[in-house]
């Protein structure tokens, strides 16, 4: 798991009504405050981002995916061979609460969510069954392209 809002993009976030619950909010610079448009910002959205380069040395894998904007639709679909996709198992994490917040606060719906924010997932990994360690948290398989979910 990743810091939840790191690689979504800081500017999404801020459209959503400010979380005084009043006018949308628009987006700030790279630098933002830690009080914008008069209400405090969740601490999960100033939050540095992760670096997964020690993780990443540490395992056998074909392709990794950095999800960031865009979410998993945007970013996982090129870590694949062309005729491959993906099926994810939406049950095998728990998607950070900042982001149900940005769903409620911003009326947003689900598949919109997770082609926006990485929903909690910094990184996909696609490994041979074989290759994956004892403990790791598997959210998916790859599938052929025609049973696989829509990008």
């Amino acid at each position: 798991m990743t810091s939840p809002a790191s690689s979504s993009g800081w500017c999404r976030p801020a459209r959503c009504p400010s979380w005084t619950g009043s006018a949308p909010a628009t987006c700030w610079s790279a630098c933002p405050p830690k009080v914008f448009e008069g209400a405090e910002l969740p601490a999960e959205l100033l939050d540095t981002h992760r670096s997964y380069l020690r993780e990443l040395t540490t395992f056998s894998w074909k392709s990794a995916a950095h999800i960031t904007g865009g979410g998993i639709p945007g970013n996982l679909p090129r870590a694949l061979p062309a005729g491959l996709g993906y099926r994810l198992d939406l049950r095998a994490w728990e998607v950070p609460g900042i982001f149900r917040e940005i769903q409620e606060r911003g009326r947003v719906g689900e598949e919109e969510m997770f082609g926006t924010f990485n929903m909690g997932i910094g990184m996909v990994l696609v490994m041979d069954r074989g290759d994956v360690p004892e403990g790791a948290n598997v959210i998916g398989e790859v599938a052929p392209a025609e049973r696989a979910m829509p990008a």
